[in-house]
This record gives C-alpha cells, structure tokens and sequence, in this order.
C-alpha cells in the first residue's frame, strides 16, 4: 500500500460526499484532551488514537490519508477512518513506516482500533484502544490503552483526563505500564489550550514527556501548535500543523516537527481528509 494509493483510495470516497454536511469534529490539535478527529500517535510503545475516549464526540464519518516524513530516511503513511454520533465513536488505522514503503522487509505494517463511548453526553467519556504490528518477526502480543475523559460541557469549558498504555505479551517481569494525564480548557470548538504529562513508564517516574498546545480554528481554517520536553534524553520538540477547510467536505493540511537534538532532521507531512 503506497501513498499514491491510498490518495487514490480517499478521493474515491469523493462522490460519495458530495452532499453531505460539515460534521462536529475536532481539527489538527496534537494534545491528549483535544485531538485530531483522525489523530494517531506513539504512546512510546506503540501506536494508538491519541486518546480513544474522545471518538465518542465526534460526529459522522471522516477518511483521512497522512503522510509524514520523519527524518533519517524514515517515511510513514497512515490511512484512518473514524465514526461517531456524539455518543459512540469508533476508528480503524492503519500504518507503514521506514526506509522504502514500497520494498518488502524495508518496511513494518501495524493496525489498530478505537472504540469510545460517552458515559455521560457532553461530560463523560471512556475508551479503548488496541493496535499491532502485522509485518515482520512479531515481538509482543499488542499494545492496548484506555482512556477517561470528563469535560465541563459541550464545545467550552475545562477538561481533565487521564490514560494508561501498555504492551501484551511481555516477558514475565518486564511488564511495562505508561500513563498519561492533562488538564485544559476549551474557550469555544476548536480553539483550546492543555498541558499533558505522560510517563512512558509509570514504575520509573523520571521518565516522562511534558507537552503543552493550543488549538485555533475557524471555518475555513486551523492551526495547532505546541512544545514538548523528553525527561531521559533531555530534549526539547516544537510542532505545528496548518489546515484548510475546503467547503464541506474536505480538510487539507501540512504539519511540521523538530526536535533540538543533535543530528536530528526537520519532520514534516501533509494530511487530506473526506467527510461522508
């Protein structure tokens, strides 16, 4: 599965959207307490939607394409697909990342699910995640999440939240648990601040990662950014992603990443996203 491909797959579900109206989601935002609609990232032992509990918010369907140039000659693609009617919300990915992601044995495949339900609508909601290498000599059995989050109301107020990640089929005695905790406020949909905490390893409390973002977005376009600190390696990492609302159907983005570390490469990528 190619990139050229899976652009070829998410325009194909153009027509298909043609009349459809524009659906309360989020946009563009990197945080755990407010999310990408379609977001995925690394939990340091995997990859998982960036906090499952928040699929119940959102509402109809979205396809996303991403790709993402990570450095070193590292490339990465992720189509996803997520549903939700405000009370529900569940989302499938997939992802291919290394040197070539068209030679076989240059490249891993992984697969992963989120399901979120809304405990109480517009202040309460819990989810799960699982995702799993599918390329490849298999190391571990998965690596699953599960998420809460409690929000001060629809579309403004404060949200706190709260997650815990780890890897099935460890070795007895290496078993590894990361958490993940934020607080934030939302002054209307789409423009928010937070600030995260996540312990790649809740045993070893000098290992974390300390992130801040805020998110704007209008009708017609978005902008999130934010700024992280890595405890062990000690670095520091800034990104941002742009967007364009293209009528009602359509959401085109860029996103860029640097790490200030020596030897570390300037990341960059491009999203396209269909509402159904």
């Amino acid at each position: 599965m190619n990139k050229a491909w899976l652009l070829l797959l998410t325009l194909a579900f153009a027509p298909l959207a043609a009349n459809a109206a524009d659906m309360g989601m989020m946009r563009g935002g990197f945080g755990f307490l407010y999310p990408d609609n379609n977001g995925v990232s690394s939990d340091g032992s995997g990859d998982n939607f960036t906090n499952s509990s928040m699929l119940a918010s959102s509402m109809g369907t979205a396809i996303q394409a991403e790709y993402l140039n990570e450095g070193s000659g590292l490339k990465s693609v992720a189509p996803s697909l997520v549903y939700g009617n405000g009370k529900f919300g569940l989302g499938v990915f997939g992802a291919r990342g290394g040197s070539d992601l068209t030679t076989s044995g240059q490249y891993t495949d992984e697969v992963g699910v989120g399901l979120g339900v809304g405990l109480i609508k517009d202040h309460l909601n819990f989810g799960v995640g699982y995702s799993r290498v599918i390329s490849g000599n298999q190391t571990n059995s998965g690596d699953v999440q599960a998420d809460l989050t409690l929000m001060g109301g629809k579309d403004k107020g404060a949200s706190v939240g709260v997650g815990v990640n780890t890897t099935l089929g460890q070795k007895v005695g290496s078993n590894v648990m990361g958490g993940t905790a934020g607080v934030g406020y939302s002054f209307k949909k789409g423009t928010s601040v937070e600030a995260n905490i996540h312990f790649n390893d809740v045993n070893n409390t000098s290992d974390y990662d300390l992130d801040a973002f805020f998110n704007l977005s209008s009708q017609m376009v978005y902008f999130s950014a934010g700024a992280g600190y890595m405890a062990l390696p000690k670095w520091t990492d800034a990104e941002a992603r742009l967007g364009f609302v293209l009528g009602k159907n359509f959401d085109l983005s860029g996103m860029v990443r640097k790490i200030f570390a020596t030897g570390t490469d300037l990341q960059y990528g491009a999203s396209l996203r269909v509402m159904l």
